[in-house]
C-alpha cells in the first residue's frame, strides 16, 4: 500500500552498501521506520530528504515492520539550526526524546505540530533551552508520564515549594517534609514551570529566565526523566557540557 506522510527525520542508520533505515515521526502514523534504498549515495534523490532534522513529505510503500521510502520532498531543512552548535545540540536532544518516548505507529498529530513549531522557534533564535523544556512537557504528556504541575500532589494546595521526583509533582511547604529528597524550588522556577506547561508554542513571546532558574528546571527535568522514563539519552551528556558553558551567556527568549 502506498502512503503519503508528513514527517520529521529523527535518526538514520546505515543499511547495506548504500542504503539507510530512516526513523520518521509522522503526523499521520506516528513513529515509523522506512528503508531508503540508495540514500547514502551523494547523487541519490533521497539523500537530502533523509538527513536527521529534515521536515518533509514522504511517499512510502507500507507493509511489514519497515516501509520502503520511494520519494521525498523537503519542506524545511532547518539549515540555520545546523550551522549553530548550541541549537544543533538542543535539536538533537529533542529528536532523541521523541524517538525514545514514543511507541511505533501511534499517531500523535498534536505533538507532531508541537515538534515542528518548537524547531521553527529555535531556528528563529529563541531560547533553545526553554523551548526544549516546553517540548519535554508535551512529549512526556503524550507518553503518559506528565509531571503534576497544577497543585500539590499530596494535598491539592496551589502552593509549590518543592518538586517530588518520587511522587511526580509539586509539594507545598506543609507536605515538603514527607519527601526529604524533593527538589526545593524558588517561586520563580515554579511559576516559570507552570507557564511553560500552558504556553501556546505558536504564540511564544518574550520570556526572561534567569540562569539559576533555568538550572533548577534542568535538574528537575533530568531527575524526573531518570526516575520515570529511565532511558539513557546519548545526546544529553554533550548538551549538559554546552549548557554549563551557556549559563554564562545572557538569558532571553524573544
Amino acid at each position: 500500500m502506498l502512503v503519503r506522510v508528513e514527517g520529521v527525520v529523527l535518526r538514520t542508520m546505515d543499511y547495506g552498501e548504500g542504503h539507510k533505515i530512516v526513523t520518521l515521526f509522522t503526523r499521520e502514523q506516528g513513529k515509523m521506520g522506512a528503508v531508503a534504498r540508495g540514500a547514502k549515495k551523494p547523487r541519490s534523490r533521497l539523500a537530502a530528504v533523509t538527513q536527521p532534522l529534515t521536515h518533509g513529505l514522504y511517499l512510502c510503500h507500507a507493509g511489514g515492520e519497515l516501509a520502503t521510502l520511494s520519494q521525498g520532498e523537503v519542506l524545511h531543512a532547518f539549515s540555520r539550526i545546523r550551522h549553530d552548535l548550541l541549537q544543533t545540540a538542543y535539536a538533537a536532544y529533542i529528536l532523541e526524546v521523541t524517538d525514545r518516548l514514543l511507541a511505533e505507529r501511534e499517531a500523535h498529530p498534536r505533538l507532531f505540530d508541537q515538534l515542528v513549531g518548537i524547531l521553527e522557534q529555535i531556528e528563529a533564535g529563541k531560547d533553545p533551552e526553554i523551548l526544549t523544556r516546553i517540548y519535554e512537557l508535551r512529549a512526556l504528556a503524550a507518553s503518559g508520564v506528565r509531571p503534576h504541575l497544577d497543585a500539590c500532589v499530596a494535598c491539592g494546595r496551589l502552593e509549590a515549594a518543592a518538586f517530588s521526583v518520587r511522587e511526580g509533582g509539586f509539594l507545598c511547604s506543609a507536605c515538603r517534609p514527607a519527601d526529604r529528597d524533593a527538589l526545593d524550588l524558588a517561586p520563580a522556577a515554579a511559576g516559570v514551570l507552570r507557564r511553560l506547561a500552558r504556553v501556546n508554542v505558536g504564540q511564544i513571546g518574550t520570556i526572561n529566565v534567569k540562569a539559576e532558574t533555568k538550572a533548577q528546571l534542568r535538574r528537575l527535568f533530568h531527575a524526573f526523566w531518570d526516575a520515570h522514563v529511565g532511558v539513557r539519552l546519548k545526546s544529553r551528556a554533550f548538551l549538559e557540557q554546552l549548557e554549563a558553558w551557556a549559563d554564562d551567556r545572557p538569558d532571553r527568549l524573544v
